[in-house]
């Protein structure tokens, strides 16, 4: 006790007495902040006890949510229960009050479709097409112009403005031999579609295929008579349309739709009036990575009109 009272031993009367005045402020102080805590402990037990705390308030929120919802369930399984003993007959008016609500989603779903949002991060999302609307009529027609199932790679066929029309036959035959990048012929094909596409994202590769007269033909001919429809001999035309084929396949499954969409609707810049320059189709991007760009008969265009 006499070693911690020392140092204050060598002070001055009015040191001591500033001395004693700063333990009994920091005292003080102290004795303050606990009564505090005392009373707001008092007053937190006290507002729980009468329910009126924060927690209280959102478990009797959730009390009267779950009392609501078994009451809502119990008066549905009435009602259930009472059309299944044939006491209630409902009304063959549609509009009437007493018509299930959730008859509409009984029905079975509409066909998805993508549609342009502003709000969407790629500019389109995915919606139902409902064929009682005029406008879904007006998308989903629209949409019919693409074929296929959607996918990041899209199929190009030139339907008006073949480059084929310039090349003769040899060159054709030889240019059937080689890939695309071996092929001095599909050179100017990629980049002019290359320089269309790169609008509407990025084009991660491309590919072009130049197939024998007699090769589309006889592709035509096995797809025709598989059908019910009376086979023709494929026109110039049809096997001008299938001769040269190419691959786009960009970096997202968005992006490939958008360039879809409006390459469904190219014109030739001569003929602004005319009908589109290609015949656009989503090709699964499997294939595409795995090199299997063949005829298939399913990737077929139809017989033309």
């Amino acid at each position: 006790m006499a070693s911690v009272n020392a140092p204050l031993l060598g002070l001055s009367a009015e040191e001591l007495h500033q001395h004693r005045i700063k333990e009994s402020a920091a005292l003080g102080i102290q004795r303050a902040v606990m009564m505090e805590k005392e009373a707001l402990e008092v007053e937190h037990k006290q507002r729980r006890l009468e329910g009126r705390d924060a927690r209280s308030r959102i478990s009797s929120r959730l009390d009267k949510l779950k009392a609501l919802a078994a009451k809502s369930k119990a008066a549905t399984g009435v009602s259930a229960s009472v059309d299944a003993g044939g006491a209630v007959l409902q009304p063959d008016d549609p509009s009437s009050p007493t018509s299930s609500p959730f008859d509409t989603e009984a029905a079975p779903s509409a066909p998805l479709m993508f549609q342009r949002s502003s709000l969407a991060a790629g500019g389109y999302v995915m919606t139902a097409a409902d064929p009682s609307l005029p406008g879904m009529l007006l998308r989903t027609n629209t949409r019919s112009a693409v074929q296929g199932k959607p996918s990041s790679t899209l199929l190009l066929r030139f339907l008006h403005d073949s480059p084929v029309l310039g090349w003769n036959k040899a060159a054709i035959a030889e240019a059937s031999t080689f890939s695309s990048a071996e092929s001095s012929l599909c050179v100017p094909v990629l980049a002019q579609v290359q320089q269309l596409c790169r609008r509407f994202g990025f084009v991660r590769s491309m590919a072009a295929r130049v197939y024998a007269e007699d090769v589309v033909t006889a592709a035509l001919a096995r797809a025709r008579s598989q059908t019910s429809v009376e086979t023709q001999v494929p026109s110039a035309e049809e096997v001008r349309r299938e001769q040269l084929r190419v691959w786009v396949r960009f970096d997202s499954v968005t992006e490939a739709f958008k360039a879809a969409e409006s390459l469904a609707k190219e014109v030739p810049p001569a003929t602004p009036a005319g009908p589109p320059v290609f015949a656009v189709a989503f090709y699964p991007t499997g294939l595409y990575d795995s090199d299997a760009l063949e005829l298939r008969e399913e990737d077929l265009l139809a017989p033309a009109a």
